[in-house]
């Protein structure tokens, strides 16, 4: 069941804030009814976690 536009809104934000925190950095980020898809990288631009689901 896919959730409301606001929900994913919130949650996209949710992950971004607690990476940037982390002292990573969230360069492409997509949630929506069928899935997400983000990259995340280091300060220094590595790579760290590529996500599609």
């Amino acid at each position: 069941m896919a959730r409301p536009a606001s929900d994913n809104h919130d949650f996209e934000r949710l992950i971004a804030d607690l990476l940037r925190a982390n002292d990573f950095e969230v360069q492409e980020q997509r949630l929506d009814q069928r899935g997400f898809d983000f990259r995340i990288t280091s300060r220094s631009g590595e790579a760290l976690v590529e996500v599609k689901a």
